[in-house]
């Protein structure tokens, strides 16, 4: 025997039609399994009924919260850890063909690795010299320029960067206290 729709018909829970309805209660009365079927329904919809809902013990929303908030958290951190190591591999790799493009130029411009040495130990000595002579060039500046701008100089700059960092300051905290335009 065909139990289709009557199954779907017992165990939905949009109306039927007056057809549907009186072509189901008579396929009920001669089917033996779909009234079975019908019957053990309408007991687990019983069993449902007569349940009593049971309260959330006290503070239950509250530790709920708290734990998707933690767990939410605990994911974010896993997250920002992968995207971090993901971020270091990519580094490491555009640095190792960095190096690895550095070294075949270097190879190919320089003829030995003891040509390439010695060009470096140039580079550092002069480097050094130029920091010395820059150096030299700096303590003798800073003691030759006080002697030359008289005392009453000196304090006239003083008093003007003094009053030129109020006179800032107030500025910021004018501009600060403005309301802000939205556009």
């Amino acid at each position: 025997m065909n139990h289709q729709p009557f199954e779907n018909w017992l165990f939905s829970e949009e109306p039927l039609t007056a057809d549907d309805e009186r072509e189901l209660r008579d396929h009920l009365m001669d089917c033996d399994q779909c009234s079975g079927l019908e019957n053990a329904w309408l007991d687990v919809a019983n069993m449902f009924a007569e349940v009593p809902e049971i309260e959330p013990a006290p503070g239950f929303i509250n530790r709920w919260q708290a734990a998707l908030e933690a767990d939410r958290t605990a994911d974010k951190a896993i997250r920002q850890r992968w995207q971090s190591l993901i971020f270091l591999v990519v580094i490491a790799n555009c640095a190792a063909v960095a190096l690895a493009l550095m070294g075949v130029q270097l190879f190919n411009t320089y003829g030995s690795v003891t040509e390439w040495v010695m060009s470096w130990i140039y580079k550092a000595a002069t480097a050094m010299v130029l920091l010395n002579g820059f150096g030299n060039a700096f303590v003798t500046i800073s003691r030759t320029v006080p002697q030359l701008i008289p005392n009453g100089w000196w304090a006239a700059i003083a008093v003007t960067l003094g009053f030129s960092t109020i006179v800032w300051f107030v500025s910021m905290m004018k501009l600060s206290s403005l309301p802000r335009r939205t556009s």
